[in-house]
This record gives C-alpha cells, structure tokens and sequence, in this order.
C-alpha cells in the first residue's frame, strides 16, 4: 500500500501529464510542430514533450505528418 502523500503526488504528475499533452494536441491540431517546437512554446524539456508524443502515438492521437530535415512534424489524427 502506498502512503497518501506518494498517492497525492502520483496523481498530481497524472493530471499535469494529462494537461501537458492536452495542450501538445491542441497545438498539433493547428499545424504540424516538431518536439522542438513543442518543447520551446510549452516550455518543457524535449525529452519529456517525446516521452508524451510518444504515449499520444500509442493512443493513436498523433502521427508524423512529414520530416522536415531530420525533425519529424506531429500533426493531430482525427477521432
């Protein structure tokens, strides 16, 4: 059993997560961003911008729409 203190923090990364890749999806929805795009208007490191599209490609929310150089473009799949 966790304490509630481990269980408050678990779901406070859950929602910031969640609202992190809320926000990643609206963005894409507008126009195709590569990670490093992403990370600079959001504010987040690069590392943790893939870690969720990566999670959102799972989910099939997102997808590489082009490569630009050596830079893929996300763009929002419809659902």
């Amino acid at each position: 059993m966790i304490s509630k203190e481990e269980f408050e923090k678990r779901l406070t990364d859950y929602i910031d997560d969640e609202f992190d890749r809320h926000k990643i999806l609206r963005m894409v929805k507008e126009r195709s961003l590569s990670v490093r795009e992403l990370s600079e208007r959001l504010n987040l490191s690069p590392q943790r911008v893939l870690r969720h599209i990566a999670a959102m490609r799972r989910k099939n929310l997102v997808a590489v729409e082009r490569i630009e150089g050596v830079s893929p473009l996300y763009t929002a799949l419809e659902v």
